[in-house]
């Protein structure tokens, strides 16, 4: 096939040689002839060249199978202005127009990115919020684009239901649920800690005389007082117990001090108490007189309850002591009272006056009592233990 075909079987009709059928020797000096003479035999081949008419020409050449034994290969020869410069004012007229969309898109976009890079932003804050469980905004973070809506609101849910959740347990106990050092299943461990009761004298006969409303304003107000030195202190607020608060220390984050560190809450403790009964006092209402009982041993630390609720506390006779102890402030009318256990760790950097040597109720042995005084070097701790020793 050839666009000029009859002139080509024409010249080989009247070859010298003799009549015979076209051939691509009859291309000979022409477009068709150079870019076969130029073919690799690859396919598809192509191709691109300037002829002597000063036009320039594209080039195709493919073999095409015809059949199991049969091919045939196929140039398709196009002179480039034919087709180009429609091509060329197309490729003008969209570089115009990509030009002109640039100019429009560049700060359309710096715009809608400024805002989506500040929403971001702000979503990343409040998400890092969730670790340190700090209050939730009033609204969650608003945005035009839908999958930014969604993620903010759904991190204002999860900081509520987190903040919340640490107002009903303790700080210490939710950080490791999130981070996923405490475990959510039922059962414990053994270790040590150092356990404190809290009680306040004669809270009956005051609950009996007060207005429900404005006892529990007085009583929340009171535990506020004193969680916030225990919490201060690096303790773990167990549970409220009617006027009394349980706490412990080195659980359930270790702490090489956690004698010390009750001690010291209890103190600080006892100043508080004397603070806010000041405020009580000036409002006309009762003062609390709290009494500490302190005692350090090992305890079954974990989760106890059922499946589907449990609490985090502290299981043993280390707690059962520290109760017991709390009760013996009575007795001795004092205000702060440690077990020998707890003396014998703290005596070099607290004052102590040893009180007696008792058996506490529903406890079989013996245990020297201590009545806390205040946080201080003592250099005579040797040597009241050597007199206490010999009396």
């Amino acid at each position: 096939m050839h666009p000029n075909y009859a002139a080509l079987f024409a010249q080989a009709s009247v070859d010298t040689a003799g009549p015979r059928l076209p051939s691509t020797i009859d291309l000979r000096d022409t477009v068709e002839g150079r870019v076969i003479s130029d073919w690799d035999k690859s396919s598809p081949y192509r191709h691109k060249l300037t002829w002597k008419d000063g036009r320039e020409y594209f080039a195709r050449l493919e073999t095409i199978a015809l059949g199991p034994n049969l091919a045939a290969s196929v140039l398709l020869v196009a002179p480039e202005d034919e087709f180009a410069e429609g091509i060329r004012e197309l490729d003008r007229k969209a570089r115009l127009i990509a030009l002109l969309a640039c100019l429009l898109f560049i700060p359309a976009a710096w715009i809608f990115g400024t805002r989506m890079s500040t929403t971001i932003r702000d979503i990343t804050g409040e998400a890092a919020r969730l670790q340190t469980m700090a209050p939730p905004p009033q609204q969650a973070i608003g945005s035009v684009i839908k999958e930014l809506d969604i993620l903010a609101r759904t991190i204002h849910k999860s900081q509520r239901a987190i903040w919340l959740f640490s107002r009903l347990a303790p700080r210490a106990i939710v950080s490791g649920v999130l981070d996923n050092s405490i475990s959510t299943e039922l059962g414990g461990v053994r270790q040590e800690i150092t356990a404190l009761f809290t009680d306040v004298r004669g809270f009956t006969t005051i609950a009996e005389d007060a207005d429900p409303d404005v006892l529990m304003q007085q009583t929340s107000r009171y535990f506020t007082a004193l969680t916030d030195v225990i919490l201060l202190q690096g303790g773990t607020v167990d549970k409220f117990i009617g006027d009394a608060v349980m706490a412990f220390w080195n659980a359930p984050n270790p702490q090489g001090d956690h004698c010390e560190r009750a001690c010291r809450a209890a103190l600080q403790a006892k100043a508080a108490n004397e603070a806010v009964n000041r405020q009580f006092e000036a409002e006309g209402l009762p003062s609390f007189f709290t009494r500490f009982g302190i005692h350090v041993g090992e305890a079954v630390v974990g989760n106890l309850g059922s499946s589907e609720r449990m609490n985090y506390t502290a299981l043993g006779n280390v707690v059962n002591l520290a109760a017991r102890l709390e009760g013996l402030n009575k007795q001795y009318d004092t205000q702060i009272l440690v077990s020998e256990s707890v003396y014998m760790r703290v005596k070099r950097s607290f004052r102590c006056r040893f009180v007696d040597t008792v058996v506490a109720k529903g406890m079989a042995a013996e245990t020297r009592v201590y009545e806390l005084l205040e946080e201080g070097f003592n250099e005579e701790a040797d040597a009241i233990d050597a007199n206490e020793g010999r009396g």
